[in-house]
């Protein structure tokens, strides 16, 4: 099967639970999926407000220069805990003060974006299970960009019977530069239908365009080869941290 489909369906299922084969598409990377993502659930979501983390990706962040051609749309940022990951305690006050403000009213339509791993230090997004579980109990879609996650999170954390969105790159996991993917819950597909990446007959009428067969060919490859990390570099990593702690006073871990 030239595009090793089910090679990457098999590598998404390690990724995401509660996903099945129509679940997902080809995109052209991290960053058309997550503005394709945001752009469904402004447009066909009619979400109010934008809650982001301001340490996210430029293919997200690129997007908030957008939300002035929406008028209604207001962009939040979200509180950050001292290692870079969405402060999950305190997003509850920050959608109660959204609504206070007036962007938002009780029950009101809203999308959350975070980093699943931080491009940058590596860090973990904590307690994903339920910072989902707060979105989708106040109305709210989310979306995960993924693109460091996968192929190297191996515990799946991340629901699309919670979660609404999940966005990769695919040479983050050694597959050729332009080829990605974009996974939805069941009603993330209802509004990428309404509102489709490009307008068109391929890929289900979810994203138009003559899918890049050889990239697409390549990351399934990429993921037939999989391997997750050495266990040894985490022993590695962990004696180093361990070391200078040790013998330098005064020192710690940022991100650990």
């Amino acid at each position: 099967m030239l595009f090793r489909s089910d090679r990457v369906r098999s590598s998404l299922e390690t990724l995401l639970t509660g996903f099945s084969d129509n679940q997902w598409i080809w995109t052209s990377g991290g960053t058309e999926g997550l503005q394709a993502a945001i752009r469904a659930s402004v447009t066909a979501g009619r979400a109010k407000v934008w809650f982001y983390s301001p340490v996210e990706h430029s293919g997200s962040l690129g997007w908030l220069g957008q939300v002035a051609h929406h008028p209604g749309l207001k962009a939040v940022p979200l509180p950050l805990d001292s290692h870079g990951r969405v402060d999950v305690e305190k997003f509850g006050e920050t959608h109660a003060r959204a609504c206070r403000d007036g962007a938002l009213a009780s029950g009101d339509p809203f999308l959350v974006s975070f980093l699943w791993v931080n491009n940058e230090t590596g860090v973990i997004q904590h307690r994903i299970p339920e910072l989902l579980d707060q979105v989708r109990a106040l109305g709210g879609y989310s979306l995960a960009d993924g693109a460091q996650a996968w192929g190297k999170v191996k515990d799946a954390p991340l629901s699309l019977e919670k979660g609404d969105w999940m966005a990769a790159s695919g040479h983050k996991l050694g597959a050729f530069s332009g080829t990605g993917v974009l996974a939805f819950s069941t009603r993330a597909r209802k509004l990428l239908e309404s509102c489709p990446a490009y307008a068109g007959s391929q890929q289900s009428g979810l994203r138009a365009g003559t899918e890049n067969l050889v990239g697409a060919w390549s990351l399934g490859e990429a993921c037939a080869a999989q391997a997750w990390a050495d266990p040894r570099v985490d022993e590695l990593r962990a004696e180093l941290e361990e070391r200078i702690l040790a013998g330098i006073p005064g020192s710690r871990v940022q991100g650990q």
